[in-house]
């Protein structure tokens, strides 16, 4: 090595990232006995995106087994391995599902208290109670995690860098992962380490790559949330550098929704519900509407979304089926099945929310209150109707004016509708006869229901021990990959709710481990 380093840094581990995967990578690393763990971030704080999860999915978790859930990895696996139709590791798969529940009992000995575990949308006669989360009036179930992981890696010595950027993998003449180069705000910095975890999170500011990925499409004008600063796929770009193989990107898409800055969550949530009629810019009903709350696989729909003509679909309600909800606040959300469940809106819990609920904080207001549906619902479909992304319409033409479609086809469509509704069977594509409402009672309410992405997950292929691996599926020895920056565990699709931030942990969990071994020459 001819270059000059402003810094060299000796470890056993060195983990780049420092969000769940790279902080739990680095506290499983240093309980396995890395003597030396440092961590390389390139912002300015620690934890990424950590702090705003909602939650996760785990199965044979110690919260289940205090409920008396019975749901296990075993059947998990069976429901998930045929979604993905066995396109990826299935040994990596059957490693995750076995280990999910283990991840809660790890964040438990870290201090971290869990409230329940649910179905993700509320339906526990359609979907497994597989969503796990804590107590919501001490905070987000991802800022408690990240308090208690900074707390562990803390008090565990764990070296983090804040501000040095990963650059380059360094190998031996064996071809080992030997180290990385990186840049600090001093100038360049070596960190020479027997051992490297891979936790750099998504692609998905990164426009080249999702142009490469995604068949040329850039998605600039749809919303993908975790276009973060960031996110730029640095860790894939340093693996492929050194030979690693490249896999394929998953996709959370998270369409029919309206998100975006200063929309409003509260219709977002509702344009989901499975009592509308979903239509295409065509004026073609698409899918089932029940997808979203009643599957355990309900992102499918968002799949459907995203097919259609300019991304673009819309959610119908009339007038009547609004106010009947409203009415009755059968708005059904996950925390509202907690809260007649796990006690989550007593008096003492309520006051802390209350401390909470300001207008950053309007999503634990609507999950956690009774009623807040019945006071607020209507007050932001006016904000949203302001902005152009709702409208009442009084008749079968306004609504085909604002959706662009031919009034014949949504004619047709309505009265095709309207008469599976009346009869309780959808002859196309068989929703639920518990959400089919014929629309007979204007106004109607129309909603803008584009597509949207969460996350773009994958890059980096690895192995079921996190290996990350060669275009052979060889192991490239020293070099290990967690997270949302990894493939194998998905397809293109993504698989039950929570599931990025369960992988995240259980892979930064395991790659920490084995990295530690590695290391230690014990495996």
């Amino acid at each position: 090595m001819n270059k000059e380093y402003l810094e060299t840094i000796d470890a056993d581990v060195c983990v780049i990232g420092s969000a769940c995967a790279g902080l739990a990578a680095a506290i499983n690393a240093r309980d396995a006995g890395a003597e030396k763990v440092v961590i390389l971030e390139k912002t300015k704080r620690v934890g990424g995106t950590l702090g705003i999860c909602g939650g996760f999915f785990a199965v044979e978790s110690p919260v289940q087994k205090r409920l008396g859930i019975h749901h296990t990895a075993e059947e998990c696996f069976r429901d998930l391995i045929d979604m993905l139709y066995w396109n990826c590791d299935a040994r990596l798969v059957h490693e995750w599902m076995n280990g999910s529940g283990e991840s809660v009992a790890w964040l438990e000995g870290l201090g971290v208290e869990f409230e329940t575990a649910a179905p993700f949308q509320g339906f526990p006669d359609l979907c497994r109670s597989t969503y796990h989360v804590t107590d919501l009036s001490r905070g987000r179930t991802g800022t408690q995690m990240l308090k208690a992981m900074k707390k562990a890696a803390e008090g565990r010595g764990i070296e983090v860098r804040l501000e040095t950027r990963a650059t380059h993998l360094l190998r031996d003449d064996a071809d080992v992962v030997c180290g990385v180069e990186a840049e600090s705000k001093e100038g360049a910095v070596l960190v020479n380490a027997k051992s490297v975890v891979l936790a750099t999170g998504s692609i998905s500011n990164n426009k080249d790559l999702i142009a490469r990925f995604y068949g040329g499409e850039t998605y600039e004008d749809i919303m993908i949330m975790a276009r973060l600063p960031y996110s730029t796929g640095d860790g894939l770009v340093m693996a492929e550098e050194i030979g690693a193989k490249v896999g394929e990107v998953s996709t959370l898409f998270m369409g029919p929704h309206n998100h975006g800055p200063g929309h409003s969550e509260l219709t977002g949530m509702f344009l989901r519900r499975p009592e509308s009629l979903k239509i295409n810019t065509a004026g073609e009903r698409f899918a089932n509407e029940g997808l979203w709350t009643d599957s355990n696989f309900g992102w499918t729909l968002s799949f459907a979304t995203d097919k259609q003509p300019g991304k673009m679909t819309f959610a119908i309600f009339d007038d009547r089926i609004v106010k009947d909800m409203i009415e009755k606040n059968a708005v059904t959300t996950l925390f509202e099945n907690m809260a007649a469940s796990s006690d989550i809106v007593s008096a003492e819990k309520r006051k802390n929310v209350e401390s909470l609920a300001d207008d950053k904080f309007d999503f634990y207001k609507a999950n956690v209150y009774d009623g807040f549906w019945l006071a607020n619902l209507m007050g932001d479909i006016d904000k949203e109707e302001q902005a152009g992304r709702v409208k009442r319409c009084a008749d079968l033409a306004e609504i085909a004016e604002y959706t662009g479609c031919d009034f014949e086809t949504l004619e047709n469509t309505f009265e095709r509708y309207n008469k599976h509704c009346k009869h309780k069977y959808d002859a196309d594509f068989l929703k639920d006869p518990r959400h089919l409402f014929p629309l007979e009672s204007p106004p109607y309410y129309v909603f803008q229901a584009p597509s949207g992405i969460d996350t773009c997950i994958g890059g980096i292929r690895v192995n079921y021990r996190l290996n990350v691996v060669d275009p052979g599926l060889r192991p490239i020895k020293g070099l290990y990959a967690a997270g949302v920056c990894t493939s194998g565990w998905l397809n293109v699709g993504y698989a039950y709710f929570g599931s990025e931030l369960s992988f995240t942990l259980y892979s930064g969990r395991m790659a920490g481990k084995n990295a530690a071994l590695y290391a230690k020459g014990t495996l």
